[in-house]
């Protein structure tokens, strides 16, 4: 056991404790004593056992170190449920800061000269004071435990102090620690092969310099440096940017498959040369070359004679696994961003949650079910919307099981948050197209293949006639239905 004046110090026993144990002791040793000189048949007494009288001695002191222990137990948390209420209203404390802030105000060089407040120096110094006084005072009244918790969540968690302190006071200073956390980064595509360092706690996103290969078609061939040169070159005319030449690859590949075209090709069968023609591509999403016209965009003639055929869609090269995905995450963004913008524009800040729904969630237990109960039909289409919106682009960049934590951290990088102001919901918006756009980027070439295998559907091969089939006449005269007339 502890040394007796520290558990007394603690507050765990007091001083009569050790003297109520000694008294029970002693008692049972003088039962002891008057057991051991009863009368007996043997002239030998009994021997005498002090191990009795300890152990009374003993259970009596744990009883009251345990009697101690729930007593203190009350009085701290009834000392933490008074540091989580509002303090009445202290006068000389809040007079004494008011006082802190006006004197240094008269102190102020334009004020030392008497003609500033005309003869009435007194009444400006009073005016100061009745203003200073109310928010003084106010002060006063905050809770010992929530001074450096935000002004909006002091009310709820002075009610769930009453409830459970110890919970209270922890999520207090989980907030207050936040102040103080250091921060995490993460690194995003937030333009055309432009990469930022993105902080998960504040959602500034700081360029990197530098930039990364874009996404193309894999391959030496002819179609596919036609394609990456359409995908490389085509935002820098947009921007007017390219070089002249990068100007001149620019309009030998557009020219190459923006026109419809004849090819002679062989079969592979037979060693017959044939003549097909090739479609066009739908290039509305790329700019014209400089000096082209719409109009400019003509087509040869059709072929004659029997060799000639038409293929359907000229298909550009497949795409690989992971610009197929990146095709059906970006589907996904599609799908979702229409609804965040609606849902921002209509409801503002309240589509968001706000601090104390944030901190329901951290309640052990049913912190989840009081999240969603107090959550608005917005609020719920708006979280729906962007946990999809982060799965989507989790899944890209790792493809692994998502944990709620790393969701919720890019939550904190991509949406508003409480505390985050007008400049920084508008900045998180901005990254969240900057992704999009990536997406798009990457996906691009599954969207051209996809694209061109729906165009090619249903086309009908020329000069192959179609199968002629058998009437129902003919069918039942074949198989002996109907008699034949002689």
């Amino acid at each position: 056991m502890a040394n007796y004046n520290d558990l007394i110090k603690a507050g765990l026993l007091n001083a009569g404790d050790r003297r109520t144990a000694g008294l029970q002791g002693l008692i049972a040793l003088g039962q002891s004593i008057g057991t051991r000189s009863a009368p007996r048949l043997s002239p030998t007494p009994p021997p005498l056992d002090l191990a009795g009288p300890m152990a009374v001695y003993q259970n009596s002191m744990n009883t009251a170190l345990q009697r101690g222990a729930l007593a203190k137990k009350m009085r701290d948390d009834e000392g933490m449920r008074a540091m989580m209420a509002p303090q009445p209203v202290n006068e000389a404390t809040a007079r004494r800061r008011a006082t802190g802030v006006v004197n240094p105000i008269m102190a102020q060089p334009a004020m030392d000269d008497p003609g500033a407040f005309g003869s009435d120096y007194d009444g400006w110094r009073q005016g100061y004071m009745d203003r200073a006084l109310p928010l003084a005072r106010e002060q006063t009244t905050v809770p010992t435990a929530l001074q450096g918790v935000p002004a909006s969540l002091r009310p709820f968690l002075g009610a769930v102090g009453q409830v459970n302190p110890t919970a209270a006071i922890k999520m207090a200073g989980n907030l207050m620690a936040k102040q103080f956390t250091k921060p995490s980064y993460k690194i995003e595509k937030i333009g055309e092969n432009q990469y930022g360092r993105v902080n998960s706690n504040t959602g500034v996103v700081t360029p990197i310099e530098g930039v990364t290969p874009s996404t193309g078609f894999g391959g030496t061939g002819i179609d596919n440096q036609t394609y990456n040169a359409i995908l490389s070159i085509g935002p820098k005319i947009r921007a007017g940017t390219a070089s002249q030449e990068e100007v001149d690859k620019y309009t030998l590949a557009y020219g190459r498959i923006g026109r419809e075209r004849i090819e002679t090709r062989q079969d592979s069968g037979t060693g017959a040369s044939y003549q097909v023609r090739v479609p066009a591509q739908d290039l509305r999403a790329f700019p014209l070359p400089p000096g082209v016209a719409a109009s400019d965009s003509g087509s040869p003639s059709a072929p004659e004679g029997d060799n000639g055929r038409r293929v359907g869609g000229g298909l550009p090269p497949k795409p690989s696994d992971g610009q197929a995905k990146s095709l059906s995450f970006f589907k996904r963004f599609e799908l979702h961003n229409p609804i965040l913008d609606r849902l921002e524009k209509s409801f503002g800040a309240d589509v968001f949650l706000s601090q104390a729904q944030v901190m329901a969630e951290a309640i052990p237990g049913i912190g989840e079910y009081l999240q969603q109960v107090t959550m608005t039909p917005a609020q719920k289409e708006y979280a729906t919307a962007a946990m999809d919106w982060i799965r989507a682009k989790l899944r890209k960049d790792s493809g692994a099981v998502i944990g709620p934590q790393e969701a919720k951290d890019e939550y904190k990088t991509h949406f508003p948050v409480p505390g985050n102001d007008v400049n920084q919901i508008a900045q998180k918006r901005r990254l969240r197209e900057v992704v999009t756009q990536g997406m798009k980027d990457e996906a691009l070439p599954a969207s051209i293949y996809t694209n061109a295998v729906r165009n090619a559907q249903g086309v009908t091969p020329q000069n192959k006639e179609p199968e002629k089939l058998p009437t129902l006449d003919e069918l039942s005269k074949k198989f002996g239905l109907v008699e034949e007339e002689d």
